[in-house]
This record gives structure tokens, sequence and C-alpha cells, in this order.
């Protein structure tokens, strides 16, 4: 009888050493499908502005979404600003709207009073916490994903870029 109940406990081990393989490369296909990929709709989040509104990704769908991680301290960051501000200019009738979100840790203010010393115009948002960019795996700012209408990713972008050229349609 215990031989017996040690044979089973033995064959239930190895049937769940067999299968955990399969389980982590599921679980890591479920993590790619949450949304940081090209091709993946974002996941759900909330974010907010510098007046201290919070805003739902999901707000922004039927719109063509540029989400643009940055900070004041950046150089990088700051000389792709004018680049968006043309952008946004250009084509914030046209069912699109830039969401940049400074990774700052500073207070709100010095966001804002850094957007209004610069006098852009676009939206922005203040990831306070972090929890934002930990969220999105952040590495390296700029940051930058483009959103289809549906709110799947059509383009990633690390490091500064001339905005200013790219069409929305």
């Amino acid at each position: 009888e215990v031989l017996k109940m040690k044979k089973i406990v033995l064959l239930l081990t190895v049937l769940f050493l067999l299968s955990a393989p399969a389980f982590a490369v599921n679980q890591k296909k479920s993590v790619a499908k949450a949304g940081f990929e090209v091709g993946n709709v974002i996941p759900d989040f909330t974010i907010t502005d510098l007046s201290g509104k919070s805003r739902n990704i999901k707000e922004f769908r039927g719109k063509t979404v540029m989400l643009n991680f940055w900070a004041t301290w950046c150089p990088p960051c700051r000389a792709e600003m004018p680049s968006m501000e043309i952008l946004w200019n250009k084509n914030k009738n046209n069912n699109f709207v830039i969401l940049a979100v400074s990774v700052d840790r500073e207070k709100r203010s010095k966001v804002a009073d850094f957007i209004k010393a610069n006098k852009y115009t676009f939206p922005v948002f203040h990831d306070t916490n972090g929890k934002l960019a930990q969220m999105f795996l952040i590495r390296s700012i700029p940051t930058t994903y483009i959103l289809d209408k549906s709110g799947v990713i059509l383009s990633k972008s690390l490091g500064a870029e001339d905005w200013s050229k790219l069409e929305i349609k």
C-alpha cells in the first residue's frame, strides 16, 4: 500500500515537472499580450494631468495616440519637444492626441512651470510615483509609443526623434 502511494506521488511529481515548462511558456506569451510590444493592445491604465485630473487611456480610443515618456532634466527629451509641438499643432484636430508623461520625481508644479516656460500646448501628464513607467518597463527616456485608434501599438521608439515629419492618417 505504501509502495503504491509512493509510485503515485512520484508519477504526479513527474507530470508536474513536465507540465511546468509548458506553463512557463504560456505565461510568457500572456505577458507579451499584456501590451508592451508592437501589435498588442495597450493595457488599461490611468494617468494624472498637470491640473491633477485623472484620465484613463480608454478615453482616447478613436484617436491616434502618441504616448511619450520624458523628463524635464533629460536633454534628448528636451531636444525632441519642439518637434512634438509642431506635430501637435498640425494634427490636434485630426483625431490625434499626445500624452506626454513626465517621469520627474519633483512636484507637478515644476513640470507645469517647464511646459509653460517653453510654451508647449500638447497634453502633459505626470507619473509622480513612477508606477506607469514601471508598468511599461521604461529603461531609457524618451520612449515613445504610437497607438492606433483601437489602442494597438503601431511603433515603439527609444531616443529622441524629429516628430514634425510624422504623418497622421
